[in-house]
Formats: C-alpha cells, structure tokens, sequence
C-alpha cells in the first residue's frame, strides 16, 4: 500500500494503563495498521519528546528512505540511527489489541498511567493527559490570537464574549 492510499490516523482518544502495563490501541487506529498489514508497531522518541508509534510498514519505509547502511556514517546519520533505530522500541500488540507500555518506558517519555493518544496521519503520538490539554490550550489560545489579529486586518470589530449587543434607538412614541 503506498502512502497515497494509506488511511489516515486523526484524532485523540483519552486512554488508561491498565494494571498490567498494558494501553489498548483504539481500534479505528488499528484498522488502519492492520490495513497496511502492520502486525506491530515501533516507539521512537519524537521531536518534541513524547513516544511516536509507527506501525510495521511505514517505519520500514523511513528506514529504506535513509539509504543504505554504511560502516563509515556522517555525524549526522550515525545520531539519526541511534536516536530512530537504537531506541525504537518493538511492540506487537496481543489478541485483544493492546500493547505492553512499562513503567521505565511511561517514566522515560513523561508518561502517566492516563494517556492521550492523537493520530497524526502516519503514525501516534502518545501524551500524557496534562500535556496534551496543555498542548491544545495553546493551540486554541493562538488560533484565537490569529483570528482577531484577521478581523482587524479587515476592519472587522471583533465581537466582546459576554457582552449584550447595544440597544436599537428608540422609535417614535405612540400615544
């Protein structure tokens, strides 16, 4: 299946550890990895330091995208395959569609045992629940920002929350 035809992974899904380290993968997100006949998936550290889950055969694709391996790296691609290749964590998911999260991993990642877990279109991206309503937040806060800043830009008034509109003047009185 090529990435033009692959289904997209989209949307949060509040989720919990259950007592024996183990997260169930929410199944429209399994459907899509199932899909693209990944059995498993693979955890590597993301840019901004949460747990990424890739399933089986996009992160094949990542990897044959880097060329072939050679003895004799770039600074930059012996750090890129340890920080991609080195920490990639294997995790095949059980008959019932949950995968195995411990608490070195949950510890190493900044993760709770109350996790949100936001497809974004290739793979996952775990958050704890905190960090992630803080992430959306901000989100919301500099939409916010950018819509007023578009009003002003077109002469628009944005309007006041809370505040009723004013009165219409008064008509003439009937007596």
């Amino acid at each position: 299946m090529t990435s033009e035809q692959r289904p997209t992974l989209a949307g949060p899904y509040e989720l919990n550890v259950d007592p024996k380290d183990r997260l169930q993968i929410p199944a429209q997100f399994r459907r899509v990895f199932e899909a693209d006949r990944s059995q498993r998936l693979y955890g590597i550290p993301g840019s901004d330091g949460n747990l990424w889950l890739y399933g089986e055969t996009v992160y094949d694709e990542i990897a044959a995208k880097r060329g072939e391996p050679t003895l004799e790296p770039t600074d930059q691609e012996a750090d890129f395959s340890r920080q991609y290749f080195g920490h990639a964590l294997f995790l095949p998911w059980d008959t019932q569609g949950r995968i195995t999260l411990p608490g070195r991993v949950r510890d190493q990642y900044g993760l709770s045992k109350e996790i949100v877990m936001v497809g974004m279109r290739d793979h996952v991206e775990l958050y704890d629940r905190p960090i992630w309503k803080a992430l959306v937040d901000q989100l919301v806060e500099r939409n916010k920002k950018k819509r007023e800043a578009m009003h002003i830009k077109a002469g628009i008034r944005p309007a006041i929350v809370g505040t009723n509109p004013p009165e219409a003047p008064a008509g003439p009185k009937s007596i």
